[in-house]
């Protein structure tokens, strides 16, 4: 009797795994077919408040998940200085008093060249995706003097 009852509780452990393993395929299956939830999001890849030094090189470095090919807008305060789409083969736009400093990376980021001491400021990188809400996140820049 206690074999029986033994196989017994076995046989219904292996039909609720068996059961269980059905419920989450389905589920992942209805999610995936679906579309599933899928939100936007940029972080910055290190710290928001970035020190350098004049003259140097910095970037603002992000990471960005949730679509692919956004479309990347930086800010200097409210001053739009840079637009481009990720992945595409077009030039990035970057504003003209700007363009001999700004460089921009294919995962979003934003690069400074040899950086004046005016250039301290806030920076926001906006991203944005048809049918999607935007996002943002904003650095502080200080440039110190050499």
């Amino acid at each position: 009797m206690f074999v029986l009852f033994f196989e017994g509780t076995m046989l219904m452990l292996v039909d609720l795994m068996h059961d269980l393993a059905i419920s989450c395929l389905t589920l992942l299956l209805g999610s995936v077919l679906s579309g599933g939830r899928c939100e936007l999001l940029v972080l910055p890849a290190g710290l928001s408040l970035v020190n350098a030094l004049a003259g140097s090189n910095v970037t603002l470095a992000v990471s960005f998940s949730g679509a692919s090919d956004p479309v990347v807008t930086w800010f200097k305060g409210v001053l739009h200085i840079a637009t481009w789409t990720i992945s595409s083969s077009a030039d990035p736009s970057v504003a003209g008093a700007f363009s001999s400093v700004l460089r921009t990376e294919k995962n979003g980021s934003l690069t400074f060249v040899n950086v004046p001491l005016n250039y301290t400021g806030d920076y926001t990188i906006e991203i944005v995706k048809s049918g999607m809400p935007r996002v943002s996140t904003t650095f502080t820049l200080k440039i110190f003097g050499e």
